[in-house]
């Protein structure tokens, strides 16, 4: 069986990306953790990287929310907060092998051959993973669009993909873990059954997605004043 080799729980921080000095202390002691992270990474040379992260309303509207999305081909970036726009490389026997697994005992991941993520999992590879040296699996939670997967289900699905990485059949791969997430910040949009006005232009977008925003960069500018 493949070994998992570490566990790793960290924040993510858009703002940072546009200013640093702005981040203050706290701000500074973030980066010094990850680049004390992405050291430890190197030195223990994991072979694959699977990488829990979320979506911000970028990838997925009211139209499709899944409540945990693997990606099983190709994957890149959407290239906000002037973080790259990454061609991610896929360990795609290994994403396969979770997607098959979860299927066998009662979890039913949505799948994509041709994922796109966000800041949530691409500031961790710029963080961590920058030369993208390491093959990825990217998995994508709902903690957007209420109603949100339970705790319960996470830990379920937790132990599943701990399970198919100790039964994945190279038994030569060592796998690191990487959980990115926010622990007092929520994507600034309205609740999608508000009924200001103000509020109406943008619960249209939340709620058919990518097709009725009329102007991408302006749409950007807006998330961004959130």
């Amino acid at each position: 069986m493949a070994q998992i080799i570490s566990g790793i729980a960290m924040s993510h921080s858009p703002f940072i990306m546009t200013n640093k000095e702005a981040g203050g202390v706290k701000g500074q002691m973030f980066l010094d953790k990850a680049e004390e992270m992405q050291k430890w990474i190197k030195s223990e040379s994991p072979d694959v990287i699977v990488l829990i992260s979320d979506d911000h309303f970028n990838s997925y509207f009211y139209n499709h929310m899944p409540s945990f999305t693997i990606g099983i081909g190709e994957c890149e970036g959407w290239g906000d907060w002037k973080i790259p726009k990454y061609k991610i490389p896929v360990e795609k026997e290994l994403a396969n092998h979770i997607l098959t697994k979860g299927l066998s005992q009662g979890v039913d991941f949505a799948f994509t051959m041709s994922m796109k993520v966000d800041h949530g999992h691409t500031q961790a590879i710029y963080l961590l993973n920058s030369d993208l040296d390491i093959p990825i699996v990217p998995i994508a939670v709902n903690t957007s669009a209420p109603p949100l997967p339970t705790m319960e289900r996470c830990f379920q699905v937790g132990e599943i993909i701990q399970n198919a990485i100790e039964s994945w059949e190279d038994d030569t791969k060592k796998v690191a873990i990487i959980a990115s997430g926010g622990l007092s910040h929520w994507v600034p949009t309205p609740k999608v059954d508000s009924k200001k006005p103000e509020d109406q232009n943008m619960i249209n977008i939340l709620v058919h997605g990518h097709s009725v925003i009329e102007n991408p960069e302006e749409y950007k500018k807006i998330r961004k004043r959130g």
